[in-house]
């Protein structure tokens, strides 16, 4: 029995994720960040993920003004509380100063429970899109694209990132399972406008697809600055597509499970990943 528990704890690990409603005042976006982060360990979670644009949601005006302080003060704090509560944090995206030559990039970073970032990520598909006259956002008028996949060893599972646009691509995350990812996360500001009719799909598909768990921490409400409205509805899809925990619109703090045992099973009696002829 003893021993069985142990393996159990090996296998499994209890997560939370965050959906945030966050503004474009970094300070008070700061505040709120470390609150959850000390909730989320209070409720014995080992890590904690966050979405797209957590610490400063707004527009290119925005970013250029309080990008720097964002990047560099927000990750500081990140990994000083990332330390002190001895959890491990997927930090979503913060703009990342791309140095003299200027702009940001938008970055996940993988932070673990001493503060040290493993790992990092930046964002390679940037959303430059027009649905409307009155719907345009392009991105890439601040922001660099990333060249780079990402996967590391993160609080005992294989895990790799992409962020909120990246879902449509999935070339991406068949790199990351090539990798061996078990666990995808996907920090998202998703458009309401297109997430009523794609993002469930979508992130189930990329779960299906590669046999492994998807973790999908969003932004919801209205962005103040721009007036456009994100979808919320954060998810946890296992590997075999069904959404094993969810979060609708409102924000706070969604606690769940992973067990590597239900990758392991799904991949042993459906061992697509093994079938694959073209890389």
């Amino acid at each position: 029995m003893v021993e069985n528990s142990k393996f159990e704890q090996k296998n499994q690990r209890r997560w939370s994720l965050a959906q945030v409603d966050a503004s474009g005042d970094f300070e008070d976006n700061l505040r709120q960040t470390l609150n959850l982060i000390e909730s989320a360990r209070t409720d014995g979670c080992s890590l904690i993920a966050f979405p797209e644009n957590f610490l400063l949601r707004g527009d290119g005006d925005t970013i250029r003004t309080l990008g720097y302080k964002a990047g560099e003060e927000g990750l500081k704090q990140l990994r000083k509380k990332a330390k002190e509560e001895k959890i491990n944090i997927i930090a979503g995206s913060i703009p990342e100063p791309v140095g003299e030559a200027g702009g940001f990039y938008n970055t996940a970073y993988f932070i673990d429970s001493t503060g040290e970032i493993s790992a990092f990520y930046r964002k390679i598909h940037l959303f430059d899109i027009e649905l409307a006259d009155e719907f345009k956002l392009r991105e890439a008028d601040y922001l660099k694209p990333g060249k780079e996949v990402a996967v590391v060893d993160f609080d005992g599972f294989k895990c790799g990132v992409g962020i909120c646009y990246d879902l449509r691509f999935p070339e991406l995350f068949r790199q990351l399972s090539k990798a061996g990812a078990e666990v995808i996360f996907v920090p998202a500001c998703f458009t309401d406008e297109t997430g009523k009719v794609h993002w469930r799909p979508l992130l189930q598909a990329r779960a299906i697809e590669n046999q492994c768990y998807v973790i999908a921490p969003a932004q919801t409400g209205k962005n103040r600055i721009n007036g456009v409205d994100s979808h919320g509805n954060s998810l946890v899809v296992d590997p075999w597509g069904q959404v094993v925990a969810e979060k609708k619109r409102r924000p706070g703090l969604l606690n769940f499970t992973i067990n590597r045992n239900r990758i392991n099973e799904i991949r042993r009696k459906l061992p697509a990943l093994q079938h694959r002829e073209l890389n």
